[in-house]
């Protein structure tokens, strides 16, 4: 059996990870909405009075997210070799 201590410590240091990680996509997605993207990411399916067809939608959802991990990376990795 496992020492309750040592399954503690494992549970903290994963609460922090996650906690960095959250921080590190919070500036990345504050990084992507610098006014180039203002349309991109929004609640409403109509964009310039036409309705966004689902390739359109999945299309501007590739884009993001790989924006998103190109920007993500290197604050990843630097965190990682912190840690």
């Amino acid at each position: 059996m496992r020492d309750v201590y040592e399954v503690l410590r494992e549970k903290e240091k994963a609460i922090q990870r996650v906690d960095q990680e959250i921080r590190l996509l919070r500036l990345a997605a504050s990084l992507l909405n610098d006014g180039t993207d203002s349309g991109l990411i929004t609640d409403d399916p109509r964009r310039d009075g036409t309705e966004a067809t689902e390739d359109a939608k999945v299309g501007t959802a590739k884009r993001i997210s790989a924006r998103l991990r190109r920007l993500a990376t290197p604050l990843l990795e630097a965190s990682r070799s912190a840690s």
